[in-house]
């Protein structure tokens, strides 16, 4: 019994890591499409909804060398996710990461700057 349990679980775990994989592939080959993204940004507009709003203004006019604005845009989408909505949530935490990694980038690239 004790060992069933474990190999399911371990099963379990392994679908979860692929689920995760398979999203964010498929979020890197939608956003590599510029036909997709025209697609959104104009349903986006259309919709009345403020988390609409924010992540349009998120995906197409945020400079991605604005760090502290490209966080408050997050971050303020963030706030208005539901537990229930799981794509809404990994796109969030896609877009943390993204953030949080061009942060490391740009202090160690200010570190042998500030060196010199």
């Amino acid at each position: 019994m004790i060992q069933i349990r474990v190999g399911k679980q371990k099963k379990k775990e392994k679908k979860k890591i692929y689920t995760e994989n398979k999203i964010g592939r498929y979020v890197q080959f939608l956003i590599e499409r510029e036909d997709f993204l025209e697609l959104v940004a104009s349903w986006l507009l259309s919709i009345e909804d403020e988390r609409m709003q924010l992540l349009r203004q998120f995906i197409f006019e945020v400079e991605l060398s604005e760090t502290e604005e490209l966080k408050n845009v997050l971050y303020q989408y963030g706030s208005y996710l539901t537990e229930k909505n799981y794509l809404e949530r990994k796109f969030f935490e896609y877009m943390a990461e993204l953030v949080r990694k061009m942060e490391q980038n740009r202090r160690a690239a200010a570190l042998p700057a500030a060196i010199e």
